[in-house]
């Protein structure tokens, strides 16, 4: 039940991409004056996810999500070959017109090749069918971690 797990984690998260991508329920200052929200009754999505229902159309983006990191996700040339999962932290907001702005690193790989990646692939991201909030159009923060395996 998912009002379980907003009780239990304390923190609101409506998307989920295979534990990688969520939107919370938070204050965030770096956006300094501007409202943004994390949790809201429409969330922005890409792709083909015009789907009557919410689990549908969120489960609808999560695949898409994957598809575009799986497309557009360079693996960064190091000096030794990876041999465990890399994982970067990342936040983005879409805006009400549905463009992808304030990208920032959230918490580093301690590699810098895979944490520039990370951040450049959200450079490619389409424009989004944006957020909204009780049918008003509202920017919406996102947190990703984006995984490199072996």
């Amino acid at each position: 039940n998912m009002n379980q797990l907003f009780k239990t984690f304390g923190v609101l998260c409506c998307l989920l991409l295979s534990k990688n991508l969520s939107a919370q329920i938070m204050t965030d200052e770096t956006y300094e004056d501007l409202e943004f929200f994390h949790l809201v009754s429409e969330m922005p999505y890409f792709g083909e996810c015009t789907l009557p229902n919410n689990n549908e159309q969120t489960d609808c983006f999560k695949n898409a999500f994957a598809a575009f990191l799986k497309t557009n996700l360079v693996y960064p040339i190091v000096d030794a070959p990876l041999t465990a999962q890399v994982k970067v932290y990342v936040k983005f907001a879409v805006t009400e017109e549905g463009k992808v702005i304030g990208k920032k690193l959230v918490k580093s790989s301690k590699i810098e090749a895979y944490d520039n990646e990370a951040l450049k692939v959200l450079d490619k991201l389409p424009l989004f069918v944006p957020g909204k909030n009780k049918g008003t159009l509202v920017k919406v923060v996102y947190l990703v971690a984006i995984d490199f395996e072996p």
